[in-house]
């Protein structure tokens, strides 16, 4: 799910498993669908977003995860959240 907090434009996608690749078609097809410009995108730090975290705990984004390579294809920032920021922030919120 996708929310443009301005507008409250919102892009729903059932996606057949929780993968990266998954993930990756579903952005391509929010870029897509979005009728102007993204510029930001706030994900959360699932595998199948950022290689942020690894077996030996949190590392800086290598850049290569298939996420980020569409987010540079689109010029688009790619902003992860922290531990609690999501949660915090969409708690209790309805559309």
């Amino acid at each position: 799910m996708a929310i443009d907090c301005t507008s409250r434009w919102v892009y729903l996608d059932i996606m057949p498993d929780k993968s990266a690749d998954s993930a990756e078609k579903s952005l391509k097809d929010l870029i897509e669908a979005f009728p102007g410009k993204i510029t930001k995108i706030l994900s959360d730090n699932g595998k199948e977003f950022t290689d942020r975290f690894c077996r030996t705990g949190e590392r800086k984004p290598t850049g290569k995860h298939v996420f980020d390579e569409v987010f540079l294809e689109n010029n688009i920032e790619h902003r992860l959240t922290k531990a609690t920021e999501a949660a915090d922030k969409w708690h209790g919120r309805t559309l």
